[in-house]
């Protein structure tokens, strides 16, 4: 086995100086620790809450397109309804119109009658007046 030799000129410590470095080690390395630690609860408290903030987010994304999905529907069944009534008013429109030419005809048909029992009455009430005449 080979021995390990240290040289006083590479390590110039005597054992005071060692158990004095050792020591100004040991603190440094409790500081560390404790500097560790509070970074790493630091770092847990910030991890935690962007766990919180992702879930809230996700939360907020999950709503927003239920939301959008609601809208959707709503304005599909808006649409839907608008088409109904569109037809249904486009159909009343057209009886509308076919009434209306309806009553048109019956108009001028009762013009027609009308002239005719006038034409008719006009007639008979001279023909009345002639017979009024020709009595006296």
């Amino acid at each position: 086995m080979d021995s390990v030799y240290f040289s006083k000129e590479l390590f110039p410590l005597n054992v005071d100086e060692c158990v004095v470095t050792l020591q100004s080690l040991d603190e440094a390395l409790h500081i560390l620790k404790q500097s560790w630690a509070a970074d790493h609860k630091t770092a847990q408290l910030q991890f935690d809450e962007s766990c919180q903030h992702k879930q809230a987010l996700e939360q907020a994304s999950t709503e927003s397109q239920t939301a959008d999905m609601r809208v959707q529907s709503r304005l599909k069944e808006a649409k839907l309804k608008s088409e109904l009534l569109r037809n249904s008013i486009s159909k009343f429109y057209a009886e509308f119109e076919q009434r209306q030419t309806e009553l048109q005809q019956e108009l001028e048909e009762s013009t027609q009658i009308r002239a005719q029992l006038e034409t008719q009455l006009s007639d008979k009430t001279g023909h009345n007046e002639w017979l009024s005449k020709k009595l006296e």
